[in-house]
């Protein structure tokens, strides 16, 4: 039996002033070999860096997202995604004007605007499922504002906050085509 003094060390600080006692780990002539205390900490430290690379994989790939950003109030917070287009601003639904389109609840201003939207949802209906389209061309998905709003090229982009969406103005055209092949490799994944 080996007797080892452990020594200063930054991440083994807890060990200070302590004895450790190494036995061989096999009886095995074969298989006899020491084990040093610095492979005993190189494993250990491999162990705890490899758990936790598992935890943050798993958190940030393997879940699925929603089609549609929703609240409680519904898509885009209850907001008439057709009053963008049609009154070049937002304007909250009424509760009682509603129509249920790719699992989420969206809410009208007017009978008008629903039935435009019941006709073409993919025209009215904001890209991305309502996602911040700057967060998805950076590879995530975030949560919006209803009022930090744009329409592009016919289609309604939304952001997170003011702030980000004059970020996303500054190069509009390529975090919509960075946003849109993240947004399709997610809701690819979102299927299998």
């Amino acid at each position: 039996m080996q007797t080892l003094k452990i020594t200063k060390s930054p991440v083994w600080e807890f060990f200070k002033n302590k004895t450790m006692k190494l036995n061989y780990i096999s009886k095995s002539p074969f298989l006899k070999f020491k084990l040093s205390f610095n492979m005993l900490k190189f494993a250990i430290i491999l162990v705890v860096m490899l758990l936790f690379s598992a935890v943050i994989y798993s958190q940030q790939y393997a879940k699925s997202i929603d089609l549609v950003f929703s609240t409680k109030d519904g898509a885009i917070q209850g907001y008439d995604p057709v009053a963008y287009f049609t009154d070049g601003k937002p304007v909250k639904g009424k509760t009682d004007l509603t129509y249920v389109w790719k699992d989420a609840t969206w809410h009208f201003a007017s009978d008008e605007h629903r039935t435009l939207f019941e006709q073409n949802p993919e025209k009215y209906a904001p890209e991305f499922g309502g996602y911040c389209a700057y967060g998805w061309s950076k590879g995530y998905n975030a949560k919006t504002e209803p009022v930090a709003w744009t329409v592009f090229n016919d289609k309604l982009y939304l952001n997170y906050n003011l702030d980000v969406r004059t970020k996303w103005d500054e190069k509009r055209s390529e975090y919509i085509e960075l946003a849109t092949k993240n947004y399709q490799k997610a809701v690819e994944k979102a299927k299998k």
